[in-house]
Order: C-alpha cells, then sequence, then structure tokens
C-alpha cells in the first residue's frame, strides 16, 4: 500500500531558494533578500487577495528562518525533509517499477503509461503537478523585483510546464553535465558532495571519483574536472585520473574547459585566473584579474579568449596575449558570464541580464528577471540564450534581439542549473527539489512566434 505524504510539510529550503547543505549565514542573506521583495510598504496599492498572498510568504519565510536557524529545530526538519522526499521517491518509484532502486528514479512524463495502473498514475502525476504549482504560484506571485530602475521585460510568449524526461535524485542537486553520443547518454550530477554518474539508456547509476569531497565540478566531451578546494584532478568519464592541477593559493571558486579540452581556466580567492595545459599540467597563465573575487568564467567558442567577471565589470581577457578589454557594467556584483561566437552574456545579483557584442561593444539590456540568476547557457549555434533562476523557472531569449521565447515553469523552489543539448534540441535544468529534467523545445514554434 502507497504511503501517505505529509500534507503539512512545508518546504523551507525552497521558500527561502537554499539548498539543504547551507549554512546559517547563507540562509540570513537569503531570508534577507527575500523578506524585502514582500515588505508591506511595497503593495499598498494591491488588491486584497495580492496582500493576503504577500503577509502568507512573509510568514512563511519567517517560519523558515526561526526554523532553520535554530540547530535543534533545524535537525528535526531535516529529518522531516528526508523522510519526505524519501518517501516520495519510493513512491514514485514503486509506480512506475523502476528496475534500478538507488539514487535515482527515471520517469517518462509524454509516454510511459500503459493500461489501468499507468492511468492511475498519470491522475496522481497531474494531481501532484497542479499542486506544486499552485503553491509556487502563489510565492512567486510575491517574490517580485527588487527597487531598481527595471529594465523592459519582454513579454512571455510560450509556457512549458511538463518535462519530456524526469529524474528524481535523494538530495537536491548542485551540479549537472551531459555528455551526448550515438544513441547514449552519460549523466553527471553533484548532490551531497559525491558525483553520480549514470548511463543512458541503461539507467544504471554508481557514484563517480572522489567521492564525498567534491565543491563543484565541469565536464567537457571525454573528460572532467573536479574541484576540491584549492585543487582540480581532470578524470577521463570512466574515472581515472589523468591530471592534478595544483597552484593556487586559495579556493576556486569557478572552472570552465575550452571548448577542445585541452585548456581549463580556473579562478580563485586568491583573486587570480589560471589557464591550465590539461595534457602537460602545467599552468600556461596567470592572471592577477582583479582586486575582487572572480565568480564565474567562461572561453569564448574559438577558445581565443574567457570572459569573467570584475565586480560589476564583464571583462574579456585575450589569454595569450594579455590583452583586456571591459565590455558592459552592471548595477551589482556579476555572479554569471555565458559566451557565443557573438555575444557575451552577462547576469548580476539584482537579476539583471545583459548581452553585449564581442567585436562592436554594444550592450543590449535584456531582462529584468524576478529572481536572482543562478546560471547561463548559449544554444550551440548561438540562436538562443537560456538562464535559470532562484524563482523556479527557465528562461529562453533569442540572442539577436534580445526577446524572451520562452518562460518554463521548471522546479518547485531554486533551479541550479541549465545546459542545451549538443544539438540544441533540449534543455537540461536541475532544481532544489531534487529533481533534474529534460526539456523538449518546440522550435518550430518559437521560431513562427519570433517571426
Amino acid at each position: 500500500m502507497a504511503k501517505k505524504f505529509d500534507d503539512s510539510f512545508e518546504d523551507y529550503y525552497a521558500a527561502l531558494g537554499v539548498f539543504p547543505s547551507a549554512s546559517p549565514d547563507e540562509i540570513r542573506q537569503a531570508y534577507v533578500e527575500r523578506i524585502k521583495d514582500v515588505h508591506p510598504d511595497r503593495f499598498q496599492q494591491a488588491s486584497d487577495a495580492e496582500r493576503r498572498d504577500v503577509e502568507e510568504t512573509s510568514r512563511l519565510l519567517n517560519r523558515a528562518k526561526d526554523t532553520l536557524l535554530n540547530p535543534t529545530q533545524r535537525q528535526r526538519y531535516d529529518e522531516r525533509y528526508r523522510a519526505r522526499y524519501s518517501n516520495e521517491s519510493n513512491e514514485l518509484d514503486n509506480q512506475d517499477d523502476v528496475e534500478t532502486k538507488r539514487h535515482f528514479y527515471r520517469k517518462d512524463r509524454l509516454g510511459a503509461f500503459s493500461g489501468a495502473r499507468g492511468f492511475g498514475f498519470l491522475v496522481i502525476a497531474i494531481s501532484t503537478i497542479y499542486i506544486l504549482g499552485a503553491s509556487v504560484g502563489l510565492v512567486g506571485r510575491a517574490l517580485m523585483t527588487k527597487g531598481v530602475v527595471k529594465i523592459a521585460e519582454a513579454k512571455q510568449t510560450i509556457e512549458l510546464s511538463l518535462p519530456s524526461y524526469e529524474w528524481r535524485t535523494a538530495f537536491p542537486v548542485e551540479g549537472f553535465g551531459i555528455t551526448e553520443g550515438s544513441g547514449a547518454a552519460t549523466l553527471f550530477s553533484l548532490t551531497q558532495r559525491t558525483i553520480y554518474r549514470r548511463t543512458l539508456p541503461q539507467n544504471d547509476e554508481a557514484p563517480f571519483a572522489a567521492k564525498g569531497s567534491v565543491e563543484k565540478f565541469v565536464l567537457a566531451k571525454d573528460k572532467l574536472a573536479v574541484v576540491t578546494d584549492s585543487s582540480i584532478v581532470v578524470y577521463s568519464l570512466d574515472g581515472r585520473a589523468l591530471a592534478a592541477l595544483n597552484g593556487h593559493r586559495g579556493k576556486i571558486t569557478c572552472v570552465a574547459f575550452s571548448p577542445d579540452g585541452v585548456h581549463l581556466c580556473s579562478a580563485s580567492e586568491d583573486r587570480t585566473i589560471k589557464i591550465w595545459n590539461v595534457r602537460n599540467r602545467a599552468a600556461e597563465r596567470t592572471f592577477a584579474a582583479s582586486n575582487k573575487v572572480v565568480e564565474s568564467v567562461a572561453f569564448t567558442p574559438d577558445g581565443i579568449h574567457v570572459a569573467f567577471n570584475d565586480d560589476r565589470w564583464l571583462k574579456l581577457w585575450s589569454w595569450r596575449d594579455g590583452r583586456v578589454r571591459q565590455l558592459a557594467q552592471h548595477r551589482d556584483k556579476i555572479l554569471h558570464v555565458a559566451c557565443s561566437n557573438e555575444w557575451a552574456a552577462s547576469a548580476s545579483l539584482g537579476g539583471e541580464l545583459k548581452q553585449t557584442h564581442r567585436i562592436t561593444g554594444a550592450v543590449k539590456n535584456v531582462a529584468q528577471e524576478s529572481g536572482v540568476i543562478t546560471a547561463l547557457a548559449y544554444s550551440p549555434d548561438g540562436q538562443w540564450l537560456a538562464s535559470s533562476n532562484a524563482d523556479g523557472r527557465a528562461r529562453l531569449y533569442t540572442a539577436s534581439s534580445a526577446r524572451l521565447a520562452q518562460t518554463i515553469e521548471a522546479h518547485h523552489g531554486k533551479v541550479s542549473s541549465i545546459q542545451f543539448s549538443d544539438a540544441g534540441d533540449r534543455l537540461y535544468t536541475t532544481g532544489a527539489d531534487s529533481a533534474i529534467k529534460s526539456w523538449k523545445l518546440p522550435n518550430d514554434t518559437i521560431k513562427t512566434v519570433i517571426n
């Protein structure tokens, strides 16, 4: 008999947009940012219903803060949290008859239902989505843009609410990557400081190297770089250590592979950026980029330049000859950068998203998103720019016109990462709701809307 879920359970981590591993300081910071957005003074002209929604959101945030900042209460809450999502995963595993009941389950929402049993599961799935969607809607309407000058945001044209595939994990996903081949794919995810590797369509999963100590990782076609504090180890996809890269004197904040996988760029709290040759394990360039910590780096598709943030500035470093160009300035600190053949994108703490033309230096104000942007990605052909957000949504913009083409109600709580498939016809997202999702993009529909 199926276990009954705890209907009174509230996901405080999702409400604050943080992971269960968040420190007390991170929880306080998240609370301060979110409670500002629901201050009563900002809703004096709102309707009674909207004010009630805001008041309930404020009470939820205060309950989350009080519980998670009290060590005893947090310990009890975490036990309920683990039990809740463990029970949910087990329930779905039993209904889908998944052959492997370890870390993940895989669910094909668009064609895996058959017979009376399948129909019953479909009803349960739709009901669950409806309930979660309503809950997210209440919070989302309250978490409005900060009190800054608002950039005109393009009108939303399309919404997707059902992924074509979904995998669920025991804990929130903090890092993700996927490599695709002919009829097969390898999926890597980071949860609880351990990387898990899953091969598809075989659907088998196992822990990867460096168990229990991983802080972040980045994936190339045939290798991945694993970061632990100030060290980097490069592995083959089957888990063989290829190179150890040591040289930073502070915690590494971000890493990125060059398009050919030969070079790796890393930035550290020692305020330097390094370019490593993975083959000979040498640091070919070291650049004192700023008196601030660099949060994000990205190679251009030709591998010649590296985009990085210098506090509120987006800059482009020609790493072979040392030249640096200033491209665009934000109101707040830049958190994420991405590059296409033509554009460099940057997202700042306040949700401001910009594109800068790499040749002309022309800057386009793309959007002022309603929450903190957590990741950026360009499609392989450079036509689309995707963003993931702490408000639970993923957004797709046209690179040429900087217009919003599609909004995806992706996750319950924070969307932690976003990535295009090699063919550019899918988006992969991960979230604080312990889910990895694959979204089939209706490109013909999008192009019709844009045209």
